[in-house]
């Protein structure tokens, strides 16, 4: 059982009612568990089995993404640039290394072409992490949303209330 306030906001598309508990959690939630009298299938075979492992997976990925990075998407796509950006940077100046150092052609190549590619990987991933934040932000503003909950407010004055630096009292 949940509360309403809890549950009225969780986006439940796809398999993802599995994750209830996480996501009223999130909102602020208490969650116990209590135990219920489960019966004997009396009609039917299950159809849970082996094949429903790698969607688990990926929805759990899901969910650890929205956990983690969902208000500062740069974080995930920004760490993913840099390295992109360090290892093509390695690539291309081992590619140098071996084309002075050793007689390595092909490793030459290889690394010459890799380096690019990272790189390039690199910055598509830091242009990814803006757009994301972008787009969180005008999520936020256009639902007029803020990424938290406010339970209750106690021994706040509202704007009214509250005499500016220059008016006298």
């Amino acid at each position: 059982m949940y509360r309403r306030e809890y549950v009225k906001g969780v986006p439940l598309y796809g398999e993802m009612h599995r994750f209830i508990p996480i996501y009223v959690t999130w909102a602020g939630a208490k969650v116990v568990e209590l135990p219920v009298r489960h019966h004997a299938r009396t009609r039917g075979v299950s159809k849970y089995g082996l094949s429903r492992v790698p969607k688990v997976l990926l929805d759990l990925t899901t969910v650890k993404f929205l956990r983690d990075f969902y208000v500062t998407p740069i974080y995930f796509f920004g760490w993913a640039g840099f390295a992109g950006l360090i290892l093509g940077g390695a690539a291309w100046l081992g590619a140098v290394l071996t084309y002075a150092l050793f007689d390595a052609p092909l490793a030459v190549l290889a690394l010459a072409l890799l380096g690019p590619i990272l790189a390039l990987f690199g910055v598509i991933e830091i242009t990814l992490g803006i757009i994301a934040e972008v787009l969180i932000r005008m999520h936020y503003d256009i639902r007029d949303k803020a990424p938290y909950r406010i339970r209750s407010v106690w021994n706040l004055e509202t704007a009214e209330e509250v005499v500016s630096p220059g008016e006298a009292v």
